[in-house]
């Protein structure tokens, strides 16, 4: 399998997707950065094209690592069916093995990219992951763990050494993000990777929302400028800002301010919480904390 896998989805160079950018085979510094900016401009185009909705419909979590995204993910989750929404939760990150437990649900369900990687090996029939447009309806039940309004997908984790690199994993994730069709009452969160990786391969082209998770650190700071810049740069201008594990209202107002002078909107806080790190380290729902009510006026103003 080839080390380059191509933003845009093509499989290989001059496939109909390809744009002859030159991404993956050019070799000089400045070259690059010249077919990275024809990327940029052929996404934007596509998405102008794909006619983003208005609504909240597709929402990418994402941030350094540690900084809470599947604390996030659940959080939303939950406020979410509260205010009357189905949620599907795609769990999009190699790593992290707990998110299910944190949505209530005892299970994984079977892995997404495990079945791509075997209807590789099967042209004879047209597999549900590779429908244009896919509904909840077309996935197969044992891909899916539900509990009454929340529907969790899991595209695969890492469970052993020399598995190579995830990313593979992640043009699976890009796709889904890009062919889940909702109905309205439905809304997408994916619970993306730590880092940056995951935008220079794609994966957030099919989300309207991005939801940049920031804790109280330089890095986290700095790695969210850049998601920024990167969210701008596909397309998406509805970016949005949540600090977490904040330890008093003055780092808060600091790190506000540093935010807003790079044009970042801050959707709202959550402080330090005892009950949300034990119920962390349990593997648990997080239930009846300050948390839940910020998060709620969170959404509400995200809506």
């Amino acid at each position: 399998m080839s080390a380059f896998h191509c933003p845009l989805g093509a499989l290989k160079y001059q496939d109909p997707q390809c744009i002859d950018c030159g991404l993956c085979y050019v070799d000089e510094q400045e070259k690059k950065w010249l077919a990275s900016q024809k990327v940029r401009a052929q996404i934007r185009k596509l998405n102008g094209q794909n006619n983003r909705s208005e609504k909240v419909r597709k929402i990418a979590i994402c941030g350094k690592g540690g900084v809470g995204k599947s604390t996030i993910t659940s959080l939303l989750t939950f406020g979410l069916v509260e205010k009357g929404y189905k949620v599907v939760v795609l769990d999009a990150d190699e790593s992290n093995p707990g998110l299910h437990r944190k949505l209530g649900l005892e299970k994984l369900p079977a892995s997404i990219y495990e079945d791509v990687k075997k209807s590789e090996a099967d042209d004879t029939a047209k597999h549900w992951h590779q429908l244009e447009k896919i509904t909840l309806r077309d996935i197969p039940a044992n891909f899916i763990e539900q509990d009454q309004a929340i529907s969790y997908l899991m595209i695969g984790k890492i469970n052993d050494v020399m598995e190579g690199c995830a990313c593979a994993m992640a043009d699976s994730a890009r796709e889904m993000l890009i062919r889940l069709s909702l109905k309205d009452d439905e809304i997408l969160i994916v619970d993306q990777e730590a880092g940056v990786e995951n935008f220079g391969r794609g994966v957030e082209r099919g989300a309207d929302t991005i939801i940049n998770i920031v804790e109280p650190s330089y890095e986290s700071i700095e790695l969210s400028e850049k998601i920024n810049y990167m969210a701008q740069g596909i397309g998406i201008t509805r970016v949005k800002t949540i600090l977490n594990k904040v330890p008093s209202r003055d780092v808060e107002n600091i790190i506000k301010e540093r935010l807003h002078h790079h044009g970042m909107e801050v959707l709202g806080s959550l402080y330090q919480d005892g009950g949300i790190s034990l119920a962390a380290f349990e593997g648990r729902l997080i239930e009846n904390t300050q948390a839940n009510e910020a998060i709620e006026k969170m959404i509400e103003q995200l809506l």
